[in-house]
Order: C-alpha cells, then structure tokens, then sequence
C-alpha cells in the first residue's frame, strides 16, 4: 500500500477502517468477535478501523475472510481511478486475465483439498497433494514478495489462495502424520509450512 502518500495515505487507511467497521456492525459483531474470527486481536481491530494502523497482506485477509468478502472490498471503490482513468481499460484487461489464473490455480486448489479430506485416499495420494499444495505456495509467496507492499487485487488474491493452500497442506499432514512415513520428512514439510506461514504474515 505504497502507492500513495502523506495525506492519501492516512485517507486509504481511514477508508479501509470505515469499511471493516461497517461490514463488522452488518454482522451485528463487536471488534472483540471480529477479532476470535480473524485470529487477530481486538486491539488490531481497533487501530485498524480507527485507521491508525497500516495492517499487513495476511491480516487483511484474515479479517475479509472472517467477514465473508474480497479483500478487494475493504478497499474504497473509487481506488485508483483519478490519476489512472486513461488506463483503467487496460488494468481491467490485466485483471481479467490475472483472474482467470487465479481461477484455474483455484480449482487445482479444491482438487487436492478433495483428496486430502477424503477418507479412502491413500497416504501417497494425500502427501502427493500436500507436496503440491506446498510447492505452490511458495511460489505464489515468492511472486507477492516480489511484488512488495503495493497493492493491486491480484496479489491479494495470490496472499489468499496461498493461505487456502497451506490449510491444505496442514490438514494433508495430520492424515499421513505416524502412516509409514519418516518422522524427518514430516519434520520437513511442517517446517516448511511454518515458513510460509511466517511470509505470508510479514
């Protein structure tokens, strides 16, 4: 959210705070509730919505989750539009294709989460699954972390979709945790997983 500054700044901050307290009273919730729902304590919540903090990709989307929406609807409506008007045809055009990606990554997405809730998959299957699942996580980290703190709606649609992953590859793991698998390599993925997760939240 480095795309503006000073005083525009302090307006996108406050704009965002307006629309989380806004969706949070429609809920009929106080911050203390949207705060156990988001895992993010109430305290955040305040600063946030009082626009006096500048919340991180993960609490973000932790918070629209929790709300039931896009991250992209916390955000003013009319955000980047002024200065960007002439090319607001061809950002539009970028986003329909970023959105059909993340679509396709999607549903390979609910594929493996179908495998690792199922209770007849095999033990392969699932860490076949979870290995995938991981590994395209840390891509999709990688590509946010290129990005930096600018927003635009596809990273935080790639923040969201790797956070989906890594529920996943948790889930996955307690299946095959102790099924003729190697204590190290259970090691391994769930310390990878916990790396992740550190990414994702910085």
């Amino acid at each position: 959210m480095e795309a503006t500054n000073g005083g525009q700044m302090t307006e996108l901050l406050e704009n965002i705070g307006h629309n989380i307290r806004r969706l949070r009273d429609e809920k009929g919730w106080n911050q203390t509730e949207l705060g156990f729902r988001a895992d993010t304590s109430p305290s955040i919540i305040s600063l946030i919505e009082n626009g006096k903090r500048n919340p991180s990709t993960a609490t973000l989307a932790k918070i629209a989750g929790a709300l039931g929406v896009e991250v992209a609807d916390l955000f003013p409506k009319a955000l980047g539009r002024s200065s960007l008007e002439p090319s607001l045809n061809d950002a539009l055009e970028e986003e329909r294709r970023s959105s059909l990606l993340i679509g396709a990554l999607s549903k390979t997405a609910e594929r493996w989460q179908t495998t690792v809730s199922n209770p007849d998959a095999s033990p392969y299957k699932v860490r076949a699954a979870v290995d995938a699942a991981l590994d395209l996580s840390d891509a999709l980290v990688g590509l946010v972390e290129l990005v930096g703190k600018e927003y635009s709606t596809e990273k935080w649609a790639a923040v969201r979709l790797a956070a989906r992953l890594l529920e996943i590859a948790k889930a996955g793991d307690e299946r095959v945790l102790g099924v003729s698998e190697e204590e190290e390599q259970y090691e391994a993925r769930r310390e990878q997983i916990r790396e992740l997760t550190h990414r994702i939240s910085a």
